[in-house]
Parts: C-alpha cells; sequence; structure tokens
C-alpha cells in the first residue's frame, strides 16, 4: 500500500465512490484555466505531481496502452509540426537539385543546420537524439553472419596506415553522439526538392565499413529520404554547367595556371585476361585553375615571343640562352650569399640552431614548454604574401598524360574550355577565342609531365604559329613531388646501404625501435608518408639524444635536471648554437680532418651521425620552407639537393630542377619570374604555415574523387 494512502485520502475516496463523482471530472475542473484559481492548493499540487501521475498512468495495467497510444499520437503530431516548420522557406533549407550551384555546398555548414533544429524545433531533435543513441552496435540481416567489429578494426587500422595522404583528425565517440548530421531530403511528393532533417552520426571508429553503409542504409530509409538517381544527376548536370561557365569565366582572364595530373582507377567489375591483362584500369587526367595572385597583371605574362627569341630550339633566336648548370648554381649562389651572424653560424647554421630549440621545447621536458610561444621562426628569406587560394577544378578528362601526345590532348583541353586561341588560327574571330598568340600560361605538374611537355616543345619547335609550337607553355615543377623525391633520396642513403645493419645508431635501427611492429613493411615497401614521419620522428630523438650528451658534458645527469634550473629561452639558443655547430655535418666541423685521422682515434659511427643528422636537417628546412611559403629559403636548397640527387641516382630531378632555374632566372624576364616564384606554392586555408606545392591540390582532389572501399 502507498504512504500516501492516509485515512483522510481514504475518507475522500469513499465520499466519490458513495456519490458516484467522476475522478477524471475533478481533475479536468482543476485543471480549467477559468476554476483553477479558485483552488489555487490543488492546482499548484497537480502541476508538481504531473510526471508521477504520468509515470503512474505508463505503469497502470489497465491505463498502459490508452497513455502508450495517446502519447504516439503526440508524438506523432507534434513532430510532424516541427517537420512543417523547418520545411518553411524561412529557413533557408530549400535546395533545387536542378539548380545546385558549389557555392551552396561549399557554404553548408552542418552545425548551422543542428542548431537551428535545436533551438526551433527542440522536441523533434530530442527525439531524433534519442532514437540514433539507442542503436544496437551490431545490426545483423537474417541471411548475414554476425561482424566481428574487433577484428575489422584491426583491418582499418593497417588500411590507415598504408595511406599517403594526411588524415583528418577525428572525433569519435561511444555509440551516437548528439553532434548528428541533418541532411535528409523530405519525400519530393511533399516538398520538391526540399532539404530538411538528415542524419547521420558519428559513429565509432570501431564501427566496420559495412556496418556503417548498412546504419546509413536504414536510417534513411525509414526517413523517407529522397535518394532517387534523378536528383543526383540533376545536381551534377547543374554543378558541371556552372564548373565550366567558372573555367571559360577564369581562363579568359588570361591570369590562370594550369594545373593536373594522372588519375588511376580500378574499377573491379571488369576481369583482366591475357589479351587484356589491364582490364578494369582506367587512365584519366584531372587538373584545376589556380588564380595568379600577389599582384601579377597581364603584362607580366605577354612576353611569349621574347621567351621563344631566347629559346635554343629556335632556329630564327638571336638571343638563345642555352642551358648551363655551372652558370646556374652559381647564379643561386650570387642571389643568395651567406654571411655568418654573431654567433658565427651560416644560415643554414641558424636554423639548425632553430631546429634544435624547437625540438627540445616541443617535444622535452614539459617545465620548458612555457618557452615555446617565445620562440621565433627562422629569419624569412623572401616570403609569399599569404593569400587563400582560388582555384577551379576542371571536370576530369578520358586522356591518358602517360604519353607526350596525350600531354599535348591535355593542353589542347584546357585551351578549348577556356576560350583561348592564336590570332592565326582560322575561325578565330567567329569562334570567339581570346587571342593569347603571346601570352603565357603557367602550367603546373610533377616531374613525369614534365618531361613530356618539354619533350613535346621541342617536336613543335618546327610548327609555324605559336599556339601550334605550344609556346605559351611555361611548365613549373611541382614542389610537393620534389619533396617526396627528396624523402625518397634519404631513404636511400640512410635505409638501402647493405651495411647500414652493422652500425648500432645507424637510422635503420631506430626505425626499428620506432616501428617494430611494421619493420617489414617498412622496409620492402615504404610510402611516403611512413618516410616522412619516420624522417621526422626519428630526427626528433636524435636532438634530443644530442641534447642529452651535451648537457652530461655540462655536469647534468638528465635534460629533465637541467631544466629544473630554470634556464632562459636565451640559455636554451647559446646551448642550441653550439649543437648545430658542433653535432651537424656542414657547419664548423671539418669531415674532411676526421676522416683522415688514424684508424685507432677514427669514430666512424660518429662521423655517420653526424652526416645523418645533416640529411634529416636539410629534409627538415625543405618542409619548412615549403609549408611556411618561403621561397627564398627553398632556392638556397637546390645546390645541396641537386647534389644528393645525383648521388642517390635520382639524375632526373637534379638535371629538371636545374633546367627549371635556368629558365627562371636566365630565360624568363622579370615579371614572369616574380609570377612564378610567387605561385608555386599555394595556401588552401589563407593561415600561416599552411602554403602547399600546386601539384599537392591536384593530388588531394585525386583523393576526394577516388572510392575507397
Amino acid at each position: 500500500m502507498a504512504f500516501w494512502y492516509t485515512p483522510t485520502i481514504q475518507e475522500i475516496l469513499t465520499h466519490l465512490e458513495t456519490h458516484r463523482i467522476s475522478l477524471g471530472q475533478v481533475l479536468l475542473c482543476v485543471l480549467d484555466e477559468q476554476i483553477s484559481p479558485r483552488f489555487p492548493f490543488l492546482s499548484h499540487d497537480l502541476e508538481y505531481h504531473t510526471s508521477q501521475l504520468l509515470s503512474s498512468l505508463k505503469f497502470n495495467s489497465r491505463t498502459s496502452a490508452l497513455v502508450t497510444s495517446w502519447a504516439n499520437l503526440l508524438v506523432k503530431n507534434t513532430s510532424s509540426s516541427d517537420v512543417l516548420l523547418l520545411a518553411q522557406k524561412d529557413f533557408g533549407w530549400h535546395f533545387s537539385a536542378a539548380n545546385a550551384q558549389a557555392d551552396q555546398i561549399l557554404q553548408f555548414q552542418i552545425e548551422e543546420m543542428a542548431m537551428v533544429m535545436r533551438q526551433n524545433t527542440p522536441n523533434l531533435w530530442a527525439l531524433v537524439c534519442g532514437l540514433l543513441t539507442k542503436v544496437e552496435r551490431y545490426v545483423v540481416r537474417e541471411e548475414e553472419e554476425p561482424i566481428d567489429v574487433r577484428d575489422e578494426e584491426e583491418e582499418d587500422e593497417d588500411e590507415d596506415e598504408n595511406e599517403d595522404e594526411d588524415e583528418d583528425s577525428e572525433y569519435w565517440v561511444n555509440g551516437f553522439s548528439d553532434e548528428v548530421l541533418m541532411q535528409i531530403e523530405i519525400e519530393e511528393t511533399h516538398l520538391e526538392g526540399s532539404r530538411i532533417m538528415s542524419t547521420q552520426t558519428n559513429s565509432k571508429k570501431s564501427l566496420n565499413k559495412k556496418l556503417r553503409k548498412a546504419l546509413i542504409v536504414v536510417v534513411l530509409a525509414h526517413m523517407g529520404t529522397s535518394i532517387s538517381p534523378s536528383s543526383i544527376h540533376h545536381a551534377i548536370h547543374s554543378l558541371s554547367r556552372e564548373s565550366s561557365y567558372k573555367v571559360y569565366e577564369l581562363c579568359q582572364t588570361q591570369l590562370a595556371a594550369f594545373a593536373y595530373d594522372n588519375l588511376d582507377i580500378k574499377f573491379n567489375t571488369l576481369i583482366s585476361t591475357t589479351d587484356k591483362p589491364g582490364a578494369g584500369m582506367v587512365n584519366l587526367t584531372t587538373g584545376s585553375l589556380f588564380r595568379l595572385d600577389h599582384g601579377v597583371t597581364r603584362e607580366d605574362l605577354c612576353c611569349s615571343d621574347l621567351i621563344w627569341n631566347r629559346n635554343p630550339d629556335n632556329i630564327h633566336a638571336t638571343d638563345p640562352r642555352p642551358f648551363d648548370s655551372i652558370e646556374i648554381l652559381d647564379k643561386i649562389n650570387e642571389i643568395y650569399r651567406d654571411w655568418s651572424s654573431m654567433s658565427g653560424l651560416t644560415r643554414r647554421g641558424r636554423f639548425n640552431s632553430w631546429c634544435f630549440t624547437q625540438t627540445l621545447l616541443k617535444h622535452g621536458p614539459s617545465t620548458l614548454r612555457s618557452l615555446l610561444p617565445s620562440l621565433q621562426d627562422p629569419e624569412p628569406i623572401d616570403m609569399i604574401p599569404i593569400t587563400k587560394l582560388h582555384q577551379v577544378p576542371v571536370p576530369a578528362m578520358d586522356i591518358s598524360p602517360s604519353s607526350v601526345a596525350g600531354n599535348i590532348k591535355v593542353l589542347e583541353t584546357f585551351l578549348t574550355r577556356g576560350g583561348l586561341g592564336d590570332s592565326l588560327a582560322a575561325k578565330v574571330a567567329e569562334s570567339g577565342i581570346v587571342d593569347m598568340s603571346d601570352m603565357v600560361t603557367i602550367v603546373h605538374g610533377d616531374l613525369g609531365c614534365y618531361e613530356k611537355v618539354m619533350t613535346s616543345l621541342k617536336r613543335r619547335s618546327v610548327e609555324f604559329t605559336p599556339l601550334e609550337r605550344l609556346q605559351f607553355v611555361i611548365f613549373v615543377i611541382g614542389l610537393f613531388h620534389t619533396k617526396m623525391a627528396a624523402a625518397d633520396a634519404i631513404w636511400r642513403i640512410l635505409m638501402s646501404a647493405k651495411d647500414s645493419q652493422e652500425d648500432d645508431s645507424s637510422f635503420l635501427n631506430l626505425v626499428k625501435k620506432l616501428r617494430p611492429n611494421q619493420w617489414g613493411r617498412i622496409r620492402s615497401g615504404p610510402k611516403f608518408r611512413d618516410q616522412h614521419e619516420l624522417i621526422n620522428e626519428a630526427g626528433v630523438v636524435l636532438r634530443l639524444d644530442v641534447w642529452r650528451v651535451e648537457l652530461e658534458k655540462r655536469g647534468f645527469q638528465s635534460i629533465e635536471e637541467w631544466a629544473r634550473s630554470s634556464p632562459s629561452l636565451g640559455n636554451v639558443q647559446e646551448i642550441a648554437d653550439h649543437l648545430a655547430s658542433q653535432y651537424v655535418a656542414g657547419e664548423g666541423l671539418d669531415m674532411w680532418g676526421l676522416r683522415q685521422s688514424p684508424p685507432n682515434v677514427r669514430d666512424e659511427q660518429c662521423e655517420n651521425v653526424l652526416l645523418m643528422h645533416q640529411y634529416l636537417m636539410l629534409y627538415e628546412e625543405l618542409s619548412y620552407a615549403l609549408n611556411a611559403g618561403d621561397i627564398g629559403r627553398v632556392e638556397t636548397l637546390i645546390s645541396a639537393w641537386v647534389g644528393i640527387f645525383r648521388a642517390t641516382g635520382k639524375h632526373k630531378y637534379s638535371l629538371r630542377l636545374l633546367q627549371f632555374m635556368h629558365s627562371l632566372y636566365f630565360v624568363y624576364p622579370e615579371g614572369l619570374r616574380r609570377a612564378i616564384r610567387y605561385n608555386i606554392l599555394v595556401n588552401p586555408t589563407g593561415r600561416p604555415h599552411q602554403f602547399r606545392g600546386a601539384d599537392w591540390v591536384i593530388e588531394l582532389l585525386n583523393l576526394y574523387i577516388k572510392v575507397r572501399e
């Protein structure tokens, strides 16, 4: 018996039963807004116990079914009203697939939709979140066997480790979080093309791919989402029309650079045969247009005839400028003549000192972490101004750039889509094509495309018109692929030597300790991401070890003990200057003298470590210069990397880099040279230290295009 069943309550209930007074009528009278003011105590008390009354009705065997039916009807009506409210045009969620624009997709923020829904329809938001947070961990159909999520998780981790591209940071939560995606389209029969509620969720990382797909399909199907192919096709056609117009519009300014790369897609539906062993592999070309920023004008690019007159392939040239590797190396050294600072270090030594300091403050004892914000960046040499990249992707071309003819066709396709041509070509005036006979266009690509384009320029040098000679092409080697080549060159030096395992302090043994479980894969076929990460991690470990050795020489037992003495940033930098001059080959050390030491005195392991520091520092400086947009620092590194490329068998990169630099400083006029140098790196985000090579952007687009199964 309930504790509130008192004699007074019993007397009241007996009175109601005796006089056949309806308890429901009593409650309705108390709830009546006109009658309730007469009975304030009963009115407030009923309001206070509303939750208990509803719960009692729900769990009472006689009223449970009625209350449940009423609650379902209430939720249905309330949710329908909320959906109709969100479907109004005032909320701006209407979306016409046939008139879709890229800006609508780029400006779409799922967080804003979630906030609007939470603020305007809190009940609907709570319902959706409540449904999605109760999804079972395993979804198994009758014809399928249960999925072992743990095994799939291990496979996913292995696949993630094999990816070359940088991963976006992911926030995983248990089950489904309240941060749901709202992107469901209401059925076209109800509100045509209205984008209204769409709910995907951030699932756990352990959920395997099959489970994720199953959940998405189930959620979309139950929520009545419009996923008709016709809507998708309408949106694609609309976006394609807009993209074609933007390509044409940007090309008409003649202030756009071309960038392209190959895209290989494997269609698993096709079966390879003896006649067609590569069946299923499709070779395409993807590209994009980059607006030339930093004050580039048409006058800077109006120099096609001047460059042609300096081309050694032009038999009528009056000022030919043939390639000379020694001449360009001397030119680079003359432009970036280096003078030692007060510390006695060269420009490269000062960067090495900064790198030692930054490594200690970032990865050393936590007590030194407070000094990191006070550490200034290395001295700038020639910084590219920070400007957010404006690009227009070009529709993929069914052309393989693996041949010279393919690259020529790609360039001609760019011109056709941009409405550009030659004044001497037939019917140019009638077709509305803009004359570009004396204009040049910057073209970005990797080394393979560079070589094929250079070959095509030689072949076409005997043609009559500038357009037929491809006279407009100014090819620029992609610096992202150059960085990849640099990482591979270091890998060849430090990992491929037959006797590298004999040295306990070798890079190879250090990699074994850093990646003990992945050693076989890394040893046999590392990808660029593996090389890049291990070079950086090994450099951090070696530099911290240098700090330990030097501080022990100064009477400290460890880095932590020295850090407890609260050194200033000046003290740290003073020691870092010493480390840069004494522990890295190329500064104050006489490596030739060390190698000429008597066998009983010579320390070959120490010499190898000094050289290893030098190579790793060169890669660190190259990475920093590319990310910071310091094109001057990049050019100061050309000489060093050309030597490394030659020593490691990468002769193509060493030759092509020097040829590109020779054209940059001896063939191209000042305006074009500035346009190339300040647009060879782009900044997709518009933030400091976010510069990337133009070829990196195309690789990123290829990543988005590919479907990862």
